[in-house]
């Protein structure tokens, strides 16, 4: 049985996680340290519990010195399950555990819709082909789209009213 939760992060605490997942640190006192973590869980009920956590590393010169990402699955507080580091944050996490598949979607809300202004459009992005989406309820649509440099624009088509609409990054 697939069991799905969804955490909803601020804008302003995704762009912070962004920062750290994109910036390489040029020195110790910039890197996100081994003994920093920051965690949102989603409870599933019965006992069944996923962290999604960024995680720090210890600063080395001329190292790799990006924070990383996983999910781990608990049961009663006892860890059964966790994903390979990855270097994400937003979109979906699933892991399997006793023949259940537990997903937790990380996403934030944006400023808003870029066909009717609403302002509760809610983002995502999923880890096959690094596809990134949003949906309105108002216009009841959903679109995905490829997002390469979080700094540029995007071109993305709203089929509803047969219109392209320029997406642009909060960054």
């Amino acid at each position: 049985m697939r069991i799905e939760k969804k955490i909803t992060l601020p804008p302003e605490e995704v762009k912070y996680i962004a920062s750290l997942l994109s910036a390489e640190p040029t020195s110790q006192e910039e890197c996100f340290g081994e003994e920093e973590t920051i965690m949102h869980t989603a409870i599933f009920g019965n006992g069944i519990e996923m962290d999604i956590k960024l995680c720090g590393v210890q600063y080395e010169d001329g190292g790799f010195n990006k924070p990383w990402t996983e999910a781990v699955l608990f049961k009663n507080g006892i860890q059964v399950a966790c994903t390979e580091p990855d270097e994400t944050y937003l979109g979906e996490w699933c892991l399997k555990y006793d023949g259940n598949e537990y997903v937790t979607c990380v996403e934030t809300v944006l400023r808003g819709c870029p066909f009717c202004g609403n302002k509760n459009i809610t983002t995502g992005r999923s880890f096959f082909g690094g596809m990134h989406s949003f949906s309105c309820g108002i216009c009841k649509i959903s679109v995905q789209f490829q997002w390469e440099d979080r700094d540029k624009c995007i071109d993305v088509w709203n089929s509803r009213t047969d219109k392209e609409v320029k997406l642009c990054s909060e960054a």
